[in-house]
């Protein structure tokens, strides 16, 4: 018996070697590789929920990503999203919107869409509503008219008790480990404790410019944020700033005093991995900044699908998710991307089921029709490329497995999208040898 567990053991382990040095550095999605034909591939933002899911806004379309299927909703671009523990979720849009897992999940017959979500709304007219926030058990909403808050049934405005607040529009809410909200603005950035309101702009700061494209805060409580629109400079000169605020001192990361920086174009977002690694997207690729070093990633050096970057977010499992224009979404991890499906439920159930995976010379997928129907099974390559159609038959209702070969597939990490009626359901799985 002890032999026998020693021998599982092994097999396990290997096998987890095996499947991650199988795992690309690089992967994209493309919104045809997961499911929607016609699309521009373009990616507005991503944000990562606490349990690891990635949420994504396109063209009219959002998606949840669990690291296994793609689940595709129908609706308007969302500015933000806002997650509350793992039980509530605030969007935020042409007005906020609140859903919790409790809410209803209804597939959409009418549309080509997985799921519509129904939920709570928060409705106040003149509340257009760019970033949310959380301070003192309140929710914050940044709207193009100032701040406000909201505290479960009544608002506060706050435009009337700042006037710095008055006359501009909030962009960015983010809480520092001493309670203090960070409120990015398109006229500089302000500071709230609870009591006062403390601001800095291009006239009383170091502040290169006015328009704020991203706002962070590291592990130590600093500041990191992406700048364009510079002041003295007309719009074909723009050129990347980052900018550092540790509350009192400023640093500003320019072509200037960092070479590797473009000349030309704007930083468009920052993101902080669990090392405090900055990763910042600019319209000439990703740049990587452990505090020393700057590293340069573009088309010519790696798998980034386009240089031109919109946002970044860091998961848990050190993966740096990237938002491009027009090329959909790329993930990257130095060693291989981790996709861990551990303890991540959407609320959905699937549709298929893989086996085995990782696989060898062939692969079945098992899936269950109520009614008679077209089936359309496809398959990419982890870049979004189409490899092959598995199947497009009319099929009779009941449990239904299809079998195919991977005999033909290069050892790698694949997708494949199942389509039929109103459902669609992209998953993964890795052929090896």
């Amino acid at each position: 018996m002890k032999n026998l567990l020693l021998v599982i053991v092994i097999y396990i382990i290997f096998n987890s070697i095996n499947l991650k040095a199988q795992n690309p550095e690089w992967i994209v999605y493309t919104y045809d590789s997961v499911g929607l034909n016609n699309d521009n591939n373009y990616v507005f933002d991503i944000w990562i929920s606490p349990n690891n899911n990635k949420w994504v806004s396109g063209f009219n379309r959002f998606l949840i990503f669990n690291n296994q299927s793609w689940h595709i909703i129908s609706g308007p671009y969302y500015k933000d999203i806002f997650f509350r523990g793992e039980d509530t979720v605030y969007l935020a849009g042409d007005y906020p919107k609140m859903f919790t897992p409790t809410d209803t999940l209804l597939l959409n017959t009418e549309e080509d869409t997985v799921v519509t979500i129904h939920g709570d709304t928060i409705t106040k007219p003149r509340y257009s509503c760019g970033a949310l926030g959380w301070k003192d058990g309140n929710l914050w909403l940044g709207t193009r008219r100032g701040l406000v808050k909201y505290d479960g049934s009544s608002f506060t405005e706050y435009d009337s008790l700042d006037p710095f607040l008055q006359a501009t529009s909030v962009w960015f809410l983010k809480t520092d480990s001493k309670n203090n909200l960070w409120i990015g603005t398109d006229s500089g950035i302000v500071k709230y404790d609870g009591v006062n309101f403390t601001n800095w702009t291009v006239g009383n700061s170091p502040l290169p410019g006015v328009r704020i494209h991203s706002l962070v805060i590291d592990k130590f409580d600093n500041i990191w944020l992406t700048m364009g629109d510079m002041v003295g400079q007309t719009h074909e000169d723009h050129h990347p700033e980052i900018v550092k605020f540790d509350g009192t001192n400023w640093t500003v990361y320019d072509s200037l005093n960092v070479p590797v920086l473009p000349k030309y174009g704007i930083a468009t977002g920052v993101c902080i991995d669990s090392s405090n690694v900055k990763w910042i997207t600019t319209s000439s690729g990703l740049f990587k900044f452990d505090d020393t070093t700057w590293t340069h990633f573009d088309t010519t050096n790696s798998g980034l699908p386009s240089n031109s970057a919109t946002e970044c977010e860091c998961d848990r499992d050190g993966n740096v998710w990237i938002a491009t224009s027009y090329h959909g979404l790329a993930v990257y991890r130095e060693g291989g991307v981790i996709l861990s499906v551990v303890g991540q439920d959407l609320g959905f159930s699937p549709m298929t089921i893989f086996y085995p995976n990782p696989s060898e010379n062939s692969g079945k997928i098992h899936f269950e029709l109520f009614r008679p129907e077209r089936v359309e099974i496809v398959l990419y390559t982890s870049e979004g490329k189409l490899v092959k159609t598995i199947l497009n038959e009319y099929i009779a209702a009941g449990e239904q497995t299809v079998n195919f070969s991977t005999s033909d597939l290069p050892p790698g990490t694949y997708f494949y999208k199942f389509k039929t009626g109103n459902r669609i359901e992209t998953k993964k799985f890795v052929v090896v040898r």
